[in-house]
């Protein structure tokens, strides 16, 4: 009878102690859950600073755009290519906001097809959780438009190109948007059937990391439509050169052109150049998981910039009589601008070649 009750007193014992393990294991599992979901919570509020971050340096490119437009303007132009550029970024937010991004990007319910999306439209379908995307994708938007600024200054009536910002915005670069970037484009190179039904057979479609061709390619093709239909400058050339369908013929006078302000242009560069690390480094769209890949976005830009200029101004110098005397600032803040174009689409790839080793 003494060992029955030994063996149950024993045995309840044992009972209790599991149970006070139990209810220490799941105190201890239900603490390691409250921790992961603060840290989930810390990493989430992270990754929105990040790209809120980077957008806005995005659209300090604004300030940049300004600057180096006016001063390469004429003095008389300057305030009219100020006006453009500010009404452009409200334009564009207008545009974007209303049918731009839904065109780009559609709702988490609805990516659109191959083509175009269609749903989101004035963000009504968003849970408040993606508001950094529109932010980035807006400033993006914004940047693209005011490439054709520059590339019709002094020769085009401003409505004119006020209905141009809203077309681009509202359509041309968001159906280019989602063609690349839109889960369900055709170019897409993460899109559900891209490794058995790629765009082109055995290739991964296309890889734009930050917007070489989405972005400044569409913008500078715009660009390039609206030069040719303009024209140059009225006294640029001797002719039209085949340009300019409604421009009066000058009758063979050439007026060389100036930049009227070179601290402006140099400023406005400098600002832009800036602005690039939130334009590359921000398309990694999370910070959290991709800081390397960050880093060394922000080392291929600066070195693409620093090789653009060097490079241009040893043409400008070899080039422009008299031969290596004639120092002049505008060829390498062009190319600084070339190469940061050039290398925003390969910034998160590109590497230096480490030769191999042999045994």
């Amino acid at each position: 009878m003494v060992l029955n009750n030994t063996t149950t007193v024993t045995t309840v014992a044992a009972i209790t102690e599991a149970a006070q393990t139990d209810s220490a294991a799941s105190a201890v599992a239900v603490a390691i859950a409250n921790e992961d979901a603060k840290i989930d919570a810390i990493l989430f509020d992270v990754n929105q600073h990040w790209m809120i971050f980077a957008g806005s340096l995005v659209f300090l490119m604004q300030a940049g755009f300004s600057l180096l437009e006016a001063g390469s303007v004429g003095a008389k132009n300057a305030t009219n290519i100020l006006f453009k550029n500010l009404l452009d970024a409200c334009i564009s937010a207008f545009c974007f906001y209303g049918f731009g991004y839904a065109f780009a990007y559609g709702s988490a319910e609805s990516k659109g097809n191959i083509f175009i999306a269609h749903s989101n439209f004035f963000l009504m379908e968003e849970d408040g959780t993606n508001f950094r995307s529109f932010l980035f994708q807006w400033a993006f938007a914004a940047t693209a438009a005011t490439i054709v600024s520059g590339a019709v200054a002094e020769r085009i009536k401003i409505q004119a190109y006020f209905i141009y910002s809203i077309v681009i915005t509202t359509f041309i670069y968001p159906v280019v948007v989602h063609w690349v970037w839109g889960d369900a484009g055709f170019m897409c190179s993460w899109h559900k059937k891209v490794d058995t039904e790629p765009f082109i057979a055995n290739s991964r479609n296309l890889i734009d990391f930050a917007g070489s061709g989405v972005v400044h390619l569409t913008g500078g093709i715009c660009a390039l439509v609206g030069a040719i239909f303009t024209g140059p400058r009225i006294g640029r050339f001797p002719d039209r050169r085949y340009c300019g369908c409604f421009q009066p013929d000058t009758g063979g006078k050439v007026i060389k052109h100036e930049a009227h302000n070179r601290v402006y242009a140099s400023l406005g560069v400098l600002i832009l150049w800036f602005g690039w690390y939130g334009f590359n480094g921000g398309s990694t769209l999370d910070i959290s998981g991709y800081g390397s890949v960050a880093s060394r976005v922000t080392v291929t830009t600066t070195l693409a910039a620093a090789t653009g200029a060097l490079t241009t101004m040893s043409v400008s110098l070899l080039t422009v009589e008299p031969i290596c005397e004639n120092y002049d600032v505008m060829a390498p803040l062009n190319g600084i601008l070339a190469g940061l174009v050039s290398i925003t689409a390969g910034c998160a790839v590109s590497r230096r070649r480490v030769p191999s080793v042999s045994a």
